[in-house]
């Protein structure tokens, strides 16, 4: 065994302590070879070595902290979609949930670094120091995570976009061009995702919050329907052929007859039954527009082609 240790003790400085290895890197090679490095006249061979290893922890620790500071002081008013740092997004989500993921994700690094710290480091004189310091990141950062929470449970209170109108209809015609317009909007969308993921990290959320979300979860399905449908209709001019357009005259007056009467039943955010049936019969509608508008252009293009066959056929020298 002395043999062995002998041997592998002399690669343990390039593998552990050469200073072009990340922390992370030499972390995972002293715990690969923990056996030795606790043997007491390993540990005290490089004491210097694991001194400074130590020591660059807390360095890599505060670095992390600064970075985080910087990050939070530019992004909570600029754009959350801006890709120029380092940062892992999760889609489809606030920049404030963004922002807490990304501080417990840091947080839960330096955690493991103390955990090292204590368990292979822990002989050292400077020990005690950076476990002190290791902790007050760690503190600041969840007072960094507790006050992007508040901003974001004051976003959500505040804005008028996340509240939901029981009375308001879902879907209703624009009286000054006649589109038609879903009452759902896409922060109630980003709100779901936010207190779902929020919710797994155990933040407790105000009740009023979770009654918005509850509310808003409930018809999710019913107005991502009716913003398809909306899409397709606002959308109407540009998928038909324009030669084609007077053949749909029955088709658009039916799926407008079904989109006023719509207009006038109460389509909204309490009547669960009436949004189902609501959806269902405009899919109906939809499915059937859809179908003669396919059928007419597979005509047209159908007569398109004869065509060009035919004009490939005619000699234009013969006279």
């Amino acid at each position: 065994m002395s043999g062995f240790i002998k041997k592998t003790k002399n690669k343990i400085k390039s593998l552990i302590f050469d200073d072009n290895k990340q922390i992370s890197s030499k972390i995972n090679q002293y715990e690969k070879y923990r056996n030795i490095m606790n043997i007491d006249y390993v540990k005290a061979e490089y004491i210097n070595e694991r001194s400074t290893l130590a020591s660059q922890i807390l360095d890599s620790s505060n670095k992390m902290k600064s970075e985080v500071e910087g990050y939070l002081g530019m992004k909570l008013e600029d754009d959350e979609n801006d890709t120029s740092t380092n940062i892992q997004y999760i889609e489809y989500v606030s920049k404030y949930v963004n922002n807490i993921s990304m501080i417990r994700n840091y947080s839960s690094v330096i955690s493991k670094y103390q955990s090292f710290i204590n368990d292979s480091l822990n002989d050292l004189n400077i020990t005690n120091n950076i476990i002190t310091g290791l902790s007050k990141i760690i503190k600041e950062f969840k007072d960094f995570e507790n006050d992007t929470f508040r901003e974001w449970v004051n976003e959500i209170e505040q804005n008028k976009d996340y509240d939901i109108d029981k009375s308001m209809k879902l879907i209703e015609i624009n009286k000054n061009d006649g589109s038609l317009i879903v009452n759902y909007s896409d922060k109630l969308i980003l709100m779901t995702r936010d207190v779902r993921i929020l919710l797994e990290m155990n933040f407790k959320i105000p009740k009023e919050i979770l009654e918005k979300r509850e509310l808003a979860d409930k018809i999710f399905k019913y107005a991502m329907g009716f913003k398809q449908i909306a899409d397709f209709y606002n959308n109407l001019e540009s998928q038909i052929i324009e030669s084609q357009k007077y053949m749909f005259k029955n088709d658009l007056s039916r799926f407008e007859k079904v989109i006023n009467e719509l207009n006038k039943r109460s389509v909204n955010f309490e009547n669960i039954k009436i949004l189902k049936d609501s959806v269902e019969l405009l899919n109906k509608s939809t499915q059937s527009f859809m179908a003669t508008n396919k059928m007419l252009q597979n005509f047209h293009h159908n007569i398109c082609d004869n065509i060009l066959k035919e004009c490939f056929k005619l000699n234009i020298f013969k006279n």
